[in-house]
């Protein structure tokens, strides 16, 4: 229950808009750090409700700094409906404007498993992004999942790192009862009041923190269409 609930508030919790006691997720550090500027590259895209562009996911690229020594801890995070979308391009429906070699590949993760990459940064696909509201999470609210409407989708270009680093982490330690650098404090209970049994209790203390605006873009309102260049 505890590991749902992070997963999930990693990509849509929100202090400002949704709760005091919850931390900051992807998408509200996206809308909170977009400087806008030109001269600093594009961190927050609106696809306005069309198909996800692989030109908007380039000015990513050229926003979010890669390391000079590679793209360790770089990697696009996105739901399966834009990972089938981007796969159907690769290899059976192509894209209109195509007229050369595109940039995309396969390889193999750690477990032997089959994964896209994007100009040499994987596609990681995760369970906890899901269809959202058009038009949220930018400005005045926190990013909703669907409702009503037409389903729109999102995704990321993370990198990884140390804060002092400017990268993208996850901290946690310290909690109430635990030991600093502990995931969980547990605590238990002997005996359980209207239960024949005893009791754990498990507590995460945990937030996202990001380093630099650089180390964090994303392409938000994103039909379920077939990708254009």
């Amino acid at each position: 229950g505890c590991m749902r609930t992070i997963e999930d508030k990693i990509i849509y919790g929100d202090v400002t808009y949704t709760s005091a006691k919850e931390f900051d997720g992807l998408h509200a550090f996206a809308a909170e750090n977009d400087s806008g500027g030109a001269a600093d590259g594009v961190l927050d895209i609106d696809e306005g409700e069309g198909a996800l562009s692989l030109m908007n996911m380039r000015l990513l690229l050229d926003s979010v700094k890669v390391p000079q020594a590679g793209p360790q801890g770089v990697f696009w995070l996105m739901g399966h409906e834009i990972g089938r979308r981007i796969d159907a391009a690769m290899q059976e429906a192509g894209i209109a404007s195509w007229v050369g070699p595109m940039n995309m590949s396969w390889g193999v993760d750690d477990l032997g498993k089959r994964i896209t990459f994007f100009d040499g940064m994987p596609m990681v696909r995760s369970d906890y992004m899901v269809a959202e509201q058009a038009n949220t999470g930018r400005g005045s609210n926190a990013r909703a999942k669907n409702t009503s409407g037409t389903k729109q989708y999102s995704i990321f270009l993370c990198r990884l790192g140390q804060i002092q680093e400017g990268g993208l982490c996850l901290g946690f330690g310290g909690s109430d009862g635990g030991n600093m650098g502990d995931f969980y404090s547990i605590e238990f209970f002997d005996k359980l009041e209207d239960y024949d049994a005893e009791g754990i209790r498990l507590k995460a203390y945990v937030a996202m923190a990001l380093g630099s605006t650089k180390s964090l873009g994303r392409i938000h309102d994103i039909t379920d269409a077939a990708v254009t260049a």
